[in-house]
């Protein structure tokens, strides 16, 4: 067994966590027309989609704390389970790398609201990049850690494109003023903001070692020299 989360492997004969001897114990009860089983069904379903958001929220918490590779152990310790409900409440990679993308996109949707464009350019810009940079901070451990097996994980690719289209919405949002005004490639000037606002741009900054501060300041000129050339 792969104790590691990056290449956590399910037991083979457990699947959504049920072994085989489940299934047939299953099969016999509702066989015997059980007059609550759709009660007791619905109650086993909350209570394994609760398990899976306490090893989710577990895990996403363990990396954000500078663990980038927790183990299913540490993961089970902190979510107050078994050790073998982690491996349980997954059928494969797959499915956890894409249960934990959206438990990160729902923690970080909440860090965007909508920019009014009453607003003076300036202002809609603070706001902006004050919001990104919170979005960008935030995701920083969990794309860490899974940098090397984004490229190979359908889940993830998707969540990435996801997370992309939404800053594209955002940026065309807070800044519609100045795209009405754009007399150029408006498509080119979007590509243009959403780069420097991406979390590899991000990443680069703040990896040579400055401060949020100081990288808020960096995507600030850089958004503004770009939509007020």
């Amino acid at each position: 067994m792969i104790d590691n989360w990056l290449g956590i492997e399910p037991a083979p004969t457990i699947i959504l966590g049920q072994t085989p001897s489940d299934e047939r114990r299953k099969g016999k009860s509702m066989s015997a027309g059980s007059l609550d089983g759709n009660s007791e069904s619905d109650g086993r379903k909350q209570r394994s989609s609760n398990t899976k958001i306490k090893i989710v929220d577990a895990l996403l918490d363990l990396v954000n704390e500078g663990d980038y590779r927790p183990t299913a152990r540490q993961i089970a310790v902190r979510a107050g389970v078994s050790e073998r409900s982690v491996f349980q409440h997954f059928t494969d990679l797959n499915e956890l790398h894409s249960a934990v993308g959206q438990r990160q996109f729902d923690r970080l949707v909440k860090f965007r609201t909508p920019i009014s464009n009453k607003l003076d350019f300036p202002q809609r810009l603070r706001i902006y990049i004050n919001q990104r940079a919170k979005i960008l901070e935030a995701v920083t451990p969990i794309r860490r850690a899974l940098v090397v097996i984004e490229p190979t994980s359908t889940s993830l690719l998707n969540l990435r494109q996801t997370f992309h289209q939404m800053n594209i919405s955002h940026i065309k949002e807070a800044f519609k003023p100045e795209f009405e005004l754009e007399r150029t490639d408006l498509s080119l000037v979007v590509d243009a903001v959403e780069a420097a606002t991406s979390w590899h741009c991000w990443e680069s900054i703040r990896f040579q070692g400055y401060s949020v501060s100081r990288a808020k300041k960096i995507l600030t000129l850089t958004v503004g020299s770009i939509l007020r050339r």
